[in-house]
């Protein structure tokens, strides 16, 4: 068989094909009605899946970056105040950073630790600031790290280690605003706590109620001593009596 009958042939069978496809469609249009929603599905899922990991990972790596910038803002805050320039400010945007991680994380551990970081950021800001803090402003500011740190213990994270540190973070912010008491009860109960066991938090709890008392001590300086020079002239006495008052 010759190339140009064999195509003859092939022509004849694809024209026969076309002239039977609405039937071939009418017999079978209830497979082509399943098979597109098959792939209609599978199609959806996996550009939802695919989205969906993307913002995961970007997630996360927004969370990585703002945890990271804590201690490289603390040790240029450091530097700066070497000549007289406070940045101390930049700790509170890593705070509301830290805090939008966590509204829009999706695992529970990562919400927590960007709540947590986020509450550290807030009292770090404190203790960094070179212009006048006042009560007010300790108090507001605490307050708002009290509720970070109890959101991080609202998400209920899986790692004890971060119950750990949210719980210890509240004994701090006690700490900060005076309630020495509080404080003390709230490391208490983390030592007690034997999910807590074996944590830094925990480790770092039990130092601090055996030395609560001495951060209730206020310190009282002694006068400086005098410092009396060998080679410096005796001092002149003179008797007032030797002194005439009287007018010429």
């Amino acid at each position: 068989m010759d190339a140009e009958h064999r195509h003859e042939l092939k022509t004849n069978d694809l024209a026969k094909w076309i002239n039977n496809f609405p039937q071939w469609v009418k017999k079978n249009v209830k497979f082509l009605i399943y098979a597109a929603i098959v792939l209609v599905l599978v199609g959806g899922s996996y550009l939802y899946h695919h989205q969906k990991v993307g913002n995961i990972s970007e997630k996360k790596l927004a969370f990585t970056q703002h945890a990271t910038a804590l201690p490289q803002t603390k040790s240029r805050i450091v530097q700066a105040r070497g000549q007289n320039i406070d940045l101390s400010f930049n700790l509170l945007k890593i705070a509301d950073d830290m805090a939008n991680s966590a509204d829009q994380a999706d695992n529970s551990d990562m919400a927590a630790m960007a709540y947590i970081k986020g509450a550290d950021a807030l009292r770090t800001e404190l203790h960094y600031r070179t212009g006048v803090v006042t009560q007010q402003d300790i108090e507001m500011q605490i307050a708002q790290a009290k509720e970070s740190y109890n959101k991080a213990l609202e998400k209920e994270p899986s790692n004890s280690s971060l119950k750990a540190l949210a719980t210890f973070g509240l004994g701090l912010c006690e700490e900060e605003i005076g309630n020495f008491d509080a404080a003390k009860e709230i490391y208490k109960k983390i030592v007690e706590t034997p999910e807590f066991e074996g944590t830094t938090a925990a480790a770092a709890a039990k130092t601090r109620v055996n030395t609560m008392n001495d951060f209730k001590e206020k310190l009282t300086f002694k006068p400086a001593p005098v410092i009396v020079d060998s080679n410096a002239p005796a001092p002149i006495s003179i008797d007032i009596n030797d002194v005439n008052l009287s007018s010429q």
